[in-house]
């Protein structure tokens, strides 16, 4: 059964020190969550990406897609060691449980 959709936003995370970007898809109840986190330079708006993530909207499913690597540090294209990246997506995380 499909829900209604309510909202798509780009929201901020902090974590590590860093501002991450993410881009939120909320239905007015959602009945969980999905997390896709890349290390960045991909784009939040890829099409592939907003296809999947719209349609887990649409079936009643929140969406958040976040960045892992700030615009700086992708543009340096400096490796995060795996514990800065653990740290980012634990941020992630709590962000669905402040909603």
């Amino acid at each position: 059964m499909f829900r209604d959709f309510a909202s798509m936003r780009e929201v901020e995370l902090k974590a590590d020190g860093a501002k991450l970007r993410a881009q939120m898809g909320l239905p007015k109840t959602p009945a969980g969550w999905v997390i896709f986190a890349h290390e960045g330079g991909a784009g939040l708006h890829g099409s592939a990406l907003a296809s999947v993530a719209r349609s887990l909207n649409a079936a009643g499913l929140a969406t958040l897609s976040m960045e892992l690597a700030t615009p700086a540090e992708s543009a340096r294209r400096a490796g995060l060691d795996a514990v800065a990246l653990g740290e980012r997506l634990l941020a992630g995380t709590e962000k669905p449980r402040h909603c």
